[in-house]
């Protein structure tokens, strides 16, 4: 469970690095608080 939560955190951080490149920074935190609520209903 949690090796799992910090490799979901480690994807995200790798697509925001991706992401940060071409998008706005407040479409990267609303992304970072989409998969944030996703990772949370897994639990």
């Amino acid at each position: 469970m949690i090796l799992g939560f910090y490799f979901g955190l480690s994807t995200v951080n790798q697509l925001l690095t991706f992401f940060k490149k071409n998008i706005k920074s407040r479409f990267n935190l609303d992304f970072r608080m989409l998969f944030l609520d996703i990772f949370i209903a897994f639990y």
